[in-house]
């Protein structure tokens, strides 16, 4: 049987992939794999497409980025509870 090392689990904090996270997550505990969690933040565009929109871009890419680290930091707790490396 292939005993797998690590494995590559994308997300983007849907309901689908929180599935697959759930599904990784048994081959990783027979193999004592880790699981490599990733999450793509966009490139905001350097100016509003409305001229009437005034915000921060990067107030607005820092606080994108501290939401996926809270999300990726929640799933690596419940991947550790579970015994999988994360």
């Amino acid at each position: 049987m292939f005993e797998f090392k690590r494995i590559g689990c994308p997300t983007a904090f849907s309901e689908g992939a929180e599935q697959a996270i759930l599904q990784a997550s048994e081959p990783a505990q027979r193999s004592a794999a880790e699981i490599c969690l990733v999450n793509v933040i966009p490139i905001q565009p350097a100016l509003p497409t409305d001229p009437n929109c005034v915000f921060s871009i990067p107030e607005y890419e820092q606080r994108l980025r501290s939401e996926a680290e809270r999300h990726l930091q929640t799933r690596v707790q419940q991947l550790t509870a579970k015994g999988v490396q994360s």
